[in-house]
């Protein structure tokens, strides 16, 4: 996993000018989303017209080739606080029916999780993943009237990096204690 926290995205953030917009997209991964033998994904992209973005190197499908996202409005709720429990978000994904339906069967009887990758890109910078990818596993799914709702949580996360920028005296000089 990349650093979401790259010194190219804090470049990119600060120099943008307003008709810039952050577009966020999910990636729905599943062994049962095959069309014409091959295993695919359902791209989304948080927007109101398609977009065709890069994905990194080393993502699960189509690593480093330009891919086809598809205007379909999804909400994230923020995440749950509970002890002994990983944190979860409520994740609904709306008119997601035409791209889903040859499969939901299928993953119904699963016991496999849908995998849900979340990616920020800039309008200006398509070939740019700006901000993750993220993993997330989708759990407790709920289809109702063309919509796909669950609870995704962080997957694998004890794999996750963290604290990976360094504190330093010469980028930070107030973190010196003076005495």
């Amino acid at each position: 996993m990349s650093d979401p926290w790259s010194e190219e995205y804090e470049i990119a953030i600060a120099a943008n000018d307003k008709t810039v917009v952050a577009l966020e997209t999910i990636e729905l991964h599943h062994s049962a989303i095959v069309e014409n033998g091959v295993r695919t994904a359902v791209r989304a992209v948080n927007d109101t017209r398609d977009w065709r973005f890069r994905l990194e190197v080393d993502a699960p499908l189509n690593g480093g080739e330009d891919v086809d996202f598809t205007a379909i409005p999804f909400t994230w709720g923020y995440p749950s606080v509970a002890e002994g429990q990983a944190p979860q978000a409520d994740l609904r994904v709306d008119n997601v029916e035409r791209e889903m339906e040859p499969y939901l069967d299928a993953i119904e009887t699963s016991f496999e999780p849908i995998v849900v990758i979340y990616r920020v890109f800039l309008s200006n910078r398509g070939t740019v993943v700006d901000k993750g990818p993220f993993r997330f596993v989708l759990k407790e799914i709920a289809t109702d009237n063309g919509s796909v709702s669950g609870k995704v949580e962080i997957a694998s996360p004890q794999n996750l990096k963290f604290g990976t920028r360094v504190y330093s005296a010469d980028e930070f000089a107030s973190l010196i204690q003076t005495s």
